[in-house]
């Protein structure tokens, strides 16, 4: 019970992806005892060996996940092995994020000309396929300046130390969506309740055309059945029917006699 209200907690924020790129894992143990930061999760199907997935824990980033044929990894966002590409600021600043090996995240490689500081908001860019883009991520606490480049260090919003349920993003390739409206984007990411959902259902279906407004079928069946008036007699005199005319009797034709040849005699005529 306790795991399907874990379940029940986190399907509102599923409306925020598509439903064929995200898939559910569960974390079963830690890999170590002694960190915190590697955990074994439940393996979803269609995953690929060695590839990289996003993690999403209660809509921020919370990790990245990874299949060695066996076990299903999970790194979270403070470990090591954990990398993926993100945006800084309003500028959208772009670097390079890493598990620190503390509580924090380093973001690495960000131009020294870009302007960061403190208080700045840290989201996903979207350009390394493994997240979508502008998924929350953390807030900046210092800033560093190196040789070459800058460094961040990174706030995250995850829970590191209640990791139960994830969101693990099969395909993080940009997809286009139907009558997309961000305004029912942003009331799907704040978990609407029972009565703004159902508002939103019925103006997603005011799109489509309903029952109503589909032509009636003529039914040949009907109780009312209109049969020919009958017809009425006609003041006119009828028309009187002509006489038979009677057979002429045909007269016999005569018989012509046929005339008879003599008979020859055997006696000779004298003369």
């Amino acid at each position: 019970m306790r795991q399907l209200g874990n379940i029940n907690q986190i399907i509102p924020s599923l409306q925020q992806y598509p439903a064929e790129s995200v898939a559910l894992a569960q974390t079963i143990s830690y890999v170590k005892l002694n960190s915190l930061s590697q955990i074994i999760l439940t393996k979803p199907k269609n995953i690929t060996n060695k590839k990289l997935y996003g993690l999403v824990h209660n809509g921020v980033v919370g990790g990245v996940a990874k299949s060695d044929g066996v076990q299903f990894f999970g790194y979270l966002v403070t470990d090591e092995n954990c990398r993926f590409s993100v945006s800084i600021g309003d500028k959208k600043a772009p670097g390079i994020a890493k598990g620190s090996g503390d509580d924090l995240i380093a973001v690495h490689f960000i131009p020294k000309w870009q302007e960061i500081k403190v208080g700045d908001k840290v989201t996903t860019s979207g350009l390394d396929n493994i997240f979508f883009s502008n998924i929350p991520v953390g807030v900046v606490t210092r800033v560093e300046t190196q040789s070459s480049y800058k460094v961040a260090y990174v706030e995250p919003y995850s829970d590191l130390y209640h990791p139960k349920i994830f969101f693990v993003l099969l395909d993080a390739k940009p997809t286009l969506l139907y009558d997309f409206d961000v305004a029912t984007l942003s009331t799907l990411s704040s978990a609407p309740t029972k009565q703004s959902s159902q508002s939103i259902i019925k103006e997603v279906n005011s799109t489509f055309e309903t029952t109503e407004e589909i032509p009636e079928v003529i039914d040949q069946t009907q109780e009312e059945v209109v049969y020919p008036e009958p017809a009425t007699p006609s003041t006119a005199p009828a028309a009187r029917a002509p006489k038979p005319s009677k057979p002429k009797p045909s007269k016999p034709k005569p018989s012509k006699p046929k005339p008879s040849k003599p008979k020859p005699s055997n006696t000779l005529d004298m003369f």
